[in-house]
């Protein structure tokens, strides 16, 4: 297998794989299939270990391999080389032969297989990503492209043995006394590649690799036109009209291997019957291909079977008996199946045959609907085993996560099922088992799901709306109580999902059964709860319009539905929540499809549901995240129309539109001068008054509406300003608004030069109401902005530093660290460079004089911690500005004793400058804290969430083996022992300790 035949490696593998494989094939009865099948695949996970581990092995020794010092572009023949480089002339280039195809990255092992084994083997044992590499790494080295691979298969015309692409050939193999081995054919080739790919794909789910794979099977079928590849695949973005040319596809297919029978081709009809949502049929369909005598195999029997059995108890959600109370039910019995799968003679005989887990799920399900505890008990035990069997069976060492989430959802399926038992015999409480499986909380809102296909997810839902409604029945008393809430919460959760994964046809079907359920339970309009609950149908049967991509039919049923409600008197919040819903909904619809105007979304849609977002808030504090929700979209589309007409109103075209206003003016005056000294019964007179009183209307109509966009400037601004305001002093702490927040800075400081001081108050009064945490990611860009005003009357710089000092305050290890830099500022060590920092002066002024308010101000914890910031800073500071040239002539780079630089006054040496403060120490400046929303960060008798403070810092330092000023490498110790290295370095720096923050951990 590697190398030659003949080599030493190749016969010490073959021997070592063959003698695991004999221990594992061996070691077990044939009765023990299941062992055998499971250390069969062990084995070959280890092989296949071994295999992948050479590869990487001699990967990495050719890759880091030196080259060799021969070597050189002299060396190419046909081309002569100068110190100034190339003098041949051109024509010498024709002679240097074309450079030879790509054949793969040279990884020096030669593995003696046709090419695919490597990769069919991993696909067996699961792990599709391995299975692909090699796949590919075949592709790219006998064809030389992994593009177009099928469309290049004509040009192998050799077959080497080598997956490097540098391996022996088969006729230098054979020479070697090696086998020579059998050349596939094309098109064998083709159908190994493929299949491998499409299985691969299809279980890591890359639909859209797929849909490209799939139109590459045109060029076998050229050559080949009855070659059949088995390409169809029902993804969840496969959409009605795509799914019935599928299934038209299958149908023929089928036709033309009628003698064959394959079972997949009967499975993947039902497939694409399932897509559009024709289960019933699917399963008719089933059974009629068993009963026909089409399936001759147990195999294909207990395929068909299972799926047979999934769309047999799925039909229970549909069951009418269910539906109601029993008390009120009037059904003397429960809906049964049609007909009974019939049972291959072979099946019936065998002691061995275990069925699937639908076969028994479906029994389960049965018995407790029959009330039948003893076989219900022996059912559920059934389908546990068979899932355990499914399990060991389909699931390898290397499975994808989205293959083990099935399983988990089938078990935690089970879990409910088991519970529903100890319900239905006293064991357990209805409100228990309500509150361990609330939809809020359940397992399809958890991570495990997220990446677990759309099919397992709706199984397992529809499994619990089934176990819902038996409890209803056994226990319910209306459609309103807690119960029948659940039914109802459950079912819109189901619709939700559907709609999120593209699954309309799916979110329709879970729509129609929850109306089904409320007609059966005789839900009125006249009441208030379920008058909301009509609308609430109104409303999703518009996101599932939307869904199918009818988006004018939503947007019309979204709009008949805000009229409706805005018709109700006495609104109760749920009216309310759904109304503000609605709006917002609608709204999206419009700006993502614009077919109505700016000033429609915002004033009819926009604006009313932010009113109604915050009136509910007022009212009830728990409906934080609806205003925040409505007043981010208010304010997002409002900063949209502001920056658009700002925009306008400071382009070029405006500027001109202006000169051309003012010259109307300049015109206007030109005329009345003139008819000034004309006389009224003169012609020239009337003339002149009639073009003055065209111009006048055109001036009146232009500086109106000059004026109206200048204003709605202001307008839009405001607006947005007051939006992001609601919204972040309501939003919830578990939310991410960093998108808001930095859009708020940036409209209030591209305006902090505007003369109009009514912005600032308005950003004013937004301050004290939003939480501090939110504006902590952005200290850099806030502080920055910190300077003194010659204009006393000016608003920004006062309601900018109130900003500062709260931050200070409430998140003083995020925001100390920065306003000390900034006093910082003039403070340099190269009395030239002085000059350039004049400037910042005011800044610093400004900053010392914030420094003392907050001092004065805060508590004592943020004082003296400011304190033990201040004396941290100055001992940074004093050692960064220490000289280092005569440590590097003396070459005394390493371990130099802090204690040794004189010129730094004891109280500033790290090593002491702390011990003489307070007891509140600051946090490693190379590690600062997580920002928490409640500022509670320990009072500075804990260490804050996230880093330590400074306990020590060693008692030398180094100094970096280059740089321009040689910086100084300081270890800092904290109080949980952490050590952490830290780069000091002054010169050149605008603020000395902001550089004393460019740090290296350790």
């Amino acid at each position: 297998m590697v190398g030659g035949s003949f080599s030493l490696a190749n016969q010490t593998l073959s021997r070592c794989f063959d003698s695991i494989l004999r221990t594992f094939i061996t070691k077990y009865e044939p009765d023990q299939i299941i062992d055998r099948q499971s250390y069969a695949l062990q084995s070959i996970d280890i092989i296949l270990g071994t295999l992948d581990t050479l590869r990487v092995i001699t990967e990495h020794r050719f890759v880091w391999e030196k080259r060799s010092k021969g070597l050189s572009v002299s060396s190419i023949k046909g081309r002569n080389f100068t110190k100034a480089g190339c003098s041949a002339p051109d024509n010498k280039y024709n002679n240097v032969g074309p450079s030879p195809l790509w054949r793969g990255r040279p990884y020096g092992v030669v593995l003696h297989l046709a090419g695919t084994e490597l990769a069919k083997a991993y696909a067996v044992s699961k792990d599709y990503l391995h299975a692909l590499y090699y796949a590919e790494l075949f592709a790219d080295n006998q064809i030389g492209s992994s593009g177009n691979t099928f469309d290049r298969l004509d040009e192998l015309k050799v077959i080497t043995t080598s997956l490097s692409g540098f391996g022996l050939s088969l006729g230098t193999n054979a020479q070697h006394g090696g086998i020579p081995g059998d050349v596939p054919l094309t098109s064998d080739l083709a159908l190994s590649l493929h299949s491998i790919f499409q299985k691969c794909l299809s279980e890591l789910h890359e639909d859209e690799a797929l849909a490209g794979l799939d139109e590459q099977t045109s060029s076998i079928r050229f050559d080949d036109p009855m070659i059949n590849i088995e390409t169809h695949h029902f993804n969840s973005t496969t959409g009605p009209s795509e799914a019935m040319t599928e299934l038209m596809i299958l149908d023929v297919i089928a036709q033309s291997r009628r003698s064959a029978n394959p079972i997949h081709d009967r499975l993947a009809i039902s497939s694409g019957l399932n897509q559009l949502g024709m289960r019933d049929v699917s399963r008719y369909y089933l059974g009629g291909a068993s009963a026909a005598g089409l399936i001759r195999s147990d195999v294909d029997y207990k395929k068909l079977e299972e799926e047979w059995a999934e769309q047999s108890w799925r039909l229970s959600q549909w069951d009418q008996n269910i539906l109601i109370p029993a008390e009120k039910n009037m059904l003397s019995t429960r809906q049964s199946d049609a007909f009974s799968l019939p049972v291959l003679n072979s099946i019936r005989d065998s002691k061995f045959y275990i069925p699937g887990y639908h076969t028994s799920f479906q029994k389960t399900i049965a018995s407790i609907m029959d009330d039948d505890c003893s076989s219900f008990a022996i059912n559920l035990e059934a389908s546990r085993l068979s899932l355990l069997n499914d399990f060991q069976e389909n699931v390898g060492m290397n499975a994808a996560d989205i293959e083990i989430n099935a399983f988990a959802l089938k078990a935690c399926t089970l879990n409910q099922l088991e519970d529903l038992g100890k319900v239905c015999s006293g064991k357990m409480s209805t409100p228990v088992w309500i509150q361990k499986y609330r939809t809020d909380s359940n397992v399809y809102k958890n991570s495990l799901t997220s990446t677990a296909r759309f099919t397992d997810m709706e199984s397992s839902m529809i499994a619990h709306e089934i176990f819902l409604k038996v409890l209803y029945h056994r226990y319910g008393v209306s459609a309103v109580d807690e119960i029948g809430r659940h039914i109802s919460d459950h079912m819109l959760s189901m619709c939700s999902i559907a709609r999120e994964k593209q699954r309309p046809n799916v979110a329709s079907s879970a729509l129609n059964r929850l109306r089904q359920f409320s007609q059966a339970n005789h839900l009125h309009h006249e009441d208030a709860e379920s008058s909301s609950l009509q609308f609430r149908y109104r409303f999703e049967d518009a996101k599932v319009m939307q869904c199918f991509g009818n988006t004018t039919s939503a947007v019309r049923s979204c709009k008949e539905i805000i009229k409706r409600l805005n018709l109700i008197s006495e609104k109760t919040d749920d009216i309310n929540i759904l109304l503000t819903e609605a709006q917002l909904q609608c709204a999206e619809w419009l700006i993502r499809h614009p077919i109505e105007s700016n000033a429609t979304i915002l004033i009819e849609l926009l604006k009313p549901a932010a009113e109604h977002g915050w009136q509910l808030h007022k009212r009830n504090q728990e409906k934080s995240e609806l205003v925040a929700s409505s007043n981010f979209s208010l304010g997002d589309f409002a900063a949209n129309l502001y920056d658009s007409v700002q925009k306008r109103v400071k382009s070029h075209e405006w500027k001109l539109l202006g000169d051309a206003a003012r010259g109307r003016q300049s015109q206007s005056q030109e005329l009345v001068n003139f008819m000034d000294m004309k006389q009224k019964n003169d012609p020239e007179y009337n003339a002149a008054k009639q073009e003055y009183s065209t111009l006048q209307r055109e001036i009146c109509i232009d500086t109106k509406e000059r004026e109206a966009v200048e204003q709605s400037v202001i307008a839009y601004l405001h607006l947005a300003l007051d939006a992001y305001g609601r919204a972040l002093s309501t939003v919830s702490s578990t939310s991410d608004c960093s998108r808001h927040v930095f859009r708020l800075i940036s409209l209030w400081f591209r305006n902090c030069n505007n003369e109009r001081d009514d912005i600032h108050y308005k950003v004013c009064s937004w301050l004290p109401s939003i939480p501090s945490y939110h504006f902590v990611p952005l200290v850099y860009q806030i502080f920055s902005r910190i300077d003194t005003t010659s204009d006393p009357d000016s608003q920004f710089q006062s309601v900018l530093q109130n900003l500062v000092c709260k931050i200070c305050m409430e998140h003083p290890f995020h925001g100390l660290v920065q306003i000390i830099a900034l006093a910082n500022g003039n403070n340099v060590a190269n009395s030239a460079k002085e000059s350039i920092f004049t400037q910042n002066i005011g800044k610093v002024t400004a900053v010392n004089d914030l420094i003392q308010r907050i001092k004065t101000s805060a508590s004592v914890f943020v004082a003296e911690l400011l304190d033990s910031y201040q004396i941290l800073a100055e001992a940074y500071i004093a050692l960064a500005m220490m000289p280092t040239k005569k440590l590097v002539e003396n070459r005394k780079t390493k371990n130099i004793p802090l204690s040794s630089m004189k010129n730094i006054p004891k109280n500033l040496q790290l090593t002491r400058c702390l011990k003489l403060r307070g007891r509140y120490m600051p946090c490693i400046l190379t590690k600062p804290p997580k920002i928490c929303p409640d500022a509670d960060y320990g009072n500075g008798d804990i260490d804050p969430i996230g880093s330590e403070r400074i306990h020590s810092f060693e008692t030398t330092f180094s100094i970096t083996d280059s740089g321009l000023h040689r910086p100084k490498i300081v270890i800092c110790k904290g109080s949980r022992g952490g050590l952490y290295k830290q780069l000091v370095k002054g010169d050149g720096e605008y603020s000395k300790t902001k550089r004393a923050q460019s740090l290296t951990k350790q």
